[in-house]
């Protein structure tokens, strides 16, 4: 209804609804004061920048509509196999007291298989295939490759090699024996526990690792084996025992080894030769 000149009307609205319009007003102000004042973050899609580029063409010389992907740090880093994940997490706790019983200058110890782990179907052994699923010994020569690609592990066995050629270093006759196996009463000529096993599963970890160093082109571990294998010059003989011994072999008669230079049959079990190992 018009009214009268110089007369104006209000709203007269109920009470309870300019409290809600009110109270939506004030809910919008919080809002944009927590989107712009307390929380600046960026909305999903901010940060994608789409570089000022020449199309991409195909072969046919169609401009494509795909753009160069990005990844993220966790893309970028290396993916390690759950086993290679535990094996570095328990060798962690086993190393120090390795490596201070190599700087002492002779084994006490059982952790051979942390610090110097050989195949586990000619240097493991009943021990070592109890320390965790699968055996704490490398199931092929393509884990001893990944191994090395796991740094807390390529480190430990670079210092593990530099300290037992130290260690071996100190001694004239039986350098391996003196230091992997004397401290255990056995024989540096003898089967099984009763001789040099672990001096035969260092000289068998010594030349996987090689090998693997040989493939990745990684003359640091490569050279380190390599100086820790010359300490081998054939005055150790160890025989493998009965099944669950390292270096048994089923349906073959156990043969005298002589730890003398690198582990052909590791060699041979990896597809290397030993001319390539050396050329290294």
């Amino acid at each position: 209804m018009a009214g009268s000149a110089g007369v104006s009307y209000r709203c007269q609205c109920p009470t309870y609804l300019k409290v809600i319009s009110v109270v939506c007003a004030s809910l919008g102000l919080l809002a944009v004061l927590w989107r712009y004042v307390l929380h600046p973050e960026r909305e999903p899609g901010d940060d994608v920048v789409i570089p000022d580029w020449p199309a991409a063409k195909n072969p046919q010389g169609v401009p494509s509509l795909s753009l160069p992907m990005t990844t993220t740090p966790w893309q970028q880093a290396p993916h390690f196999s759950s086993r290679i994940l535990e094996m570095s997490a328990k060798a962690a706790n086993e190393r120090p007291e390795a490596l201070q019983e190599l700087r002492d200058g002779q084994k006490h110890g059982h952790w051979i298989w942390w610090v110097f782990p050989a195949l586990r179907d000619w240097g493991g052994d009943m021990n070592s295939a109890v320390q965790m699923n699968g055996g704490a010994d490398m199931a092929s020569c393509e884990e001893a490759e990944e191994y090395l690609r796991m740094p807390e592990l390529r480190a430990g066995y670079v210092e593990a090699l530099s300290l037992a050629d130290a260690a071996m270093g100190r001694h004239q006759q039986h350098a391996s024996y003196q230091v992997f196996d004397a401290g255990f009463g056995r024989q540096p000529q003898g089967a099984w526990h009763w001789g040099p096993v672990d001096s035969f599963k260092v000289r068998a970890s010594a030349t996987l690792f090689a090998t693997a160093a040989s493939k990745a082109d990684d003359r640091e571990v490569l050279a380190g084996c390599l100086q820790v294998l010359q300490h081998f010059t054939g005055d150790c003989v160890y025989t493998p025992g009965a099944e669950g011994s390292a270096g048994y072999v089923a349906g073959v008669d156990s043969q005298p080894i002589a730890l003398q230079g690198p582990d052909l049959e590791v060699l041979r079990r990896c597809g290397v030769d030993l001319e390539r190992i050396f050329a290294g």
